[in-house]
């Protein structure tokens, strides 16, 4: 198994972020440091190490308002990183519909955001509706 597809399944470091810090030369593999991006190991037998200190990562939980975009994309008007200048490097996890309000989460994670979004994994996340007029059934 590639060494970053193991830190990956570990929710050690994404597979880019441990190719990274391969080529900087951060991994061991059975105390020999590891540049080599298809390295292959045997989790069972060889031991892997990170050398070093890795950058930190950066996640925040935001109350986004309504009329505001959770998107990059210009076009949709103002977003949170309009707002939040000094995380405009993150990523939105998930997605609220700019009319929406709610929390959002900003990082620049992978694994957290795998973690949050994937099938694999179920969080749970729950929704209420707020309704100004009164609803009626109407039969199609």
């Amino acid at each position: 198994m590639r060494i970053s597809k193991y830190f990956s399944q570990q929710k050690i470091a994404s597979r880019r972020e441990t190719e990274k810090l391969m080529t900087q030369g951060k991994i061991t593999v059975n105390g020999k440091v590891v540049t080599d991006l298809g390295r292959q190991i045997n989790p069972e037998t060889d031991v892997v190490k990170i050398v070093g200190v890795i950058d930190s990562k950066t996640t925040v939980a935001y109350y986004k308002p309504r009329n505001i975009s959770s998107s990059k994309i210009f076009e949709e008007g103002t977003s949170v990183f309009d707002l939040l200048p000094q995380f405009s490097h993150l990523n939105t996890i998930g997605r609220l519909d700019k009319a929406s309000e709610g929390l959002i989460i900003l990082s620049d994670d992978g694994v957290l955001t795998a973690q949050l979004t994937s099938a694999e994994h179920t969080i749970e996340n729950d929704t209420s509706l707020w309704f100004e007029e009164k609803l009626t059934h109407t039969p199609y």
